[in-house]
């Protein structure tokens, strides 16, 4: 009876290592689920870089249209004074006539 108690001790430390090697195992295929969630949010870091980057440009091109707004704006300035000019000779011609 003492050997077969000795042999049912020795399973229960075998059944016990093998426990152990299960949760070793499930605490590396949390580890690895973890790993794969980080690098998902990498992957939409880069994607948020690339947003980034897009936005970026989009503020350049607002920018450069908003300098063509302003020169727009100084064409017509210049387009007004023009036509001041050209009534201011009509004036004259009409004064020296």
């Amino acid at each position: 009876m003492l050997a077969q108690h000795n042999a049912l001790d020795m399973m229960l430390a075998e059944q016990n290592a093998l426990d152990m090697m299960l949760a070793q195992q499930n605490a590396l295929d949390m580890m690895l689920a973890q790993q794969n969630a980080l690098d998902m949010m990498l992957a939409g870091c880069d994607d948020l870089d690339m947003m980034l980057a897009q936005h970026s440009a989009l503020d350049m091109m607002l920018a450069q249209h908003n300098a063509l707004g302003m020169m727009l704006a100084q064409h017509n300035v210049i387009d007004m004074m023009l036509a001041q000019h050209n009534a201011l000779d009509m004036r004259l011609a009409r004064y020296n006539a």
